[in-house]
């Protein structure tokens, strides 16, 4: 057995540790810059990007309300002819986020994507709408640019300026908060140039900070959402849950304000 003092010792190290802490770097729009670059549309129409992998070709990226990921590109075609539709590119898009990630592995020495969906984090497996989304380890890394909120503002710019691409950054303790919390994050626009305003969760503030979400954003299969969504339902007793179950199996993860809803 470990003598007290020693153990002492070590449980104070422990207290003095800084709290875990995690940035999620979301590229909302890295399909629709790549296809913009290499192969714009002759008529400069916005470009939303699909699955073609998928019956009904579901949007997985899009511009603007009218149209949201989930959408059918038959009925996206139908509401928005005034957008330019590309086939998924997975393999031009890994190599765009290869240089993102070596723009960030500048600020942590943690920096984590997977070009493989099934190695992707929980957090955004199963929501094709995340697919492109970088989690960074943040812990002690606050003192370093004055607060985290700063580091945050750092870290858009830089994907900005080094890569061309728009982020969103969230920080919180864990991955599903800070994902969140980059879901939320504000793009303004400021002097001609897009300005992020991060959003922050304190440091043990995750539990608060999900609670109000509701069931269809967990980080689920789709069907195994709707599951819970109705579960929830019942056990409130709330009479729409077929309604809120439909309306899970829908969403996909999107909203029609083009992100995932919050």
């Amino acid at each position: 057995m470990q003598p007290l003092s020693r153990r002492s010792s070590a449980l104070d190290r422990s207290a003095d540790a800084p709290a875990r802490r995690t940035i999620c770097v979301w590229l909302p729009r890295v399909r629709s810059e790549v296809e913009g670059c290499s192969r714009p549309d002759p008529l400069g129409l916005p470009i939303a990007v699909f699955d073609p992998t998928k019956r009904q070709r579901p949007l997985v990226e899009a511009p603007g309300a009218a149209c949201w990921p989930g959408m059918s590109l038959r009925e996206a075609q139908t509401r928005c002819p005034n957008l330019a539709y590309r086939p998924e590119n997975p393999t031009s898009y890994a190599q765009a986020v290869e240089a993102i990630l070596a723009a960030l592995a500048a600020y942590s020495p943690t920096v984590e994507w997977s070009a493989e969906p099934a190695d992707a984090s929980v957090a955004v497996r199963h929501d094709p709408v995340l697919r492109y989304t970088v989690f960074l380890d943040a812990t002690g890394l606050a003192p370093l640019y004055g607060s985290e909120e700063r580091l945050a503002h750092v870290i858009a710019r830089t994907v900005q300026e080094q890569t061309g691409h728009q982020a969103r950054v969230g920080i919180s303790d864990g991955r599903y908060a800070a994902l969140r919390c980059a879901l939320l994050a504000d793009v303004d626009g400021a002097g001609g140039e897009a300005a992020h305003a991060p959003r922050l969760v304190p440091a043990g503030g995750d539990a608060t900070f999900l609670a109000p979400l509701p069931a269809n954003l967990l980080p689920l299969p789709v069907e195994a959402r709707v599951q819970v969504a109705r579960r929830w339902c019942t056990a409130r007793g709330t009479s729409g849950s077929r309604a809120w179950a439909a309306r899970t199996r829908r969403s996909v993860g999107g909203s029609r304000s083009g992100q995932p809803s919050a």
